[in-house]
């Protein structure tokens, strides 16, 4: 819960739009304002990120 809570507003919100809301990256671009593309890359780095500090914390 930690690592949720050290995200920033924005990161949270993508979070909750692709995962809880399930939405597409189309209708999370159009919410947004920002080209699908930029979504989708935001969103695989994002969870790049998550990932690396997760097994930072296992090691």
């Amino acid at each position: 819960m930690k690592l949720i809570q050290s995200l920033t507003e924005d990161e949270r919100e993508l979070i909750h739009f692709r995962y809880v809301a399930e939405l597409s990256f189309a209708e999370i671009a159009q919410a947004l304002k920002k080209n699908e593309d930029a979504v989708k890359k935001m969103l695989y780095r994002l969870i790049a990120r998550l990932k690396d500090k997760l097994e930072a914390d296992y090691e």
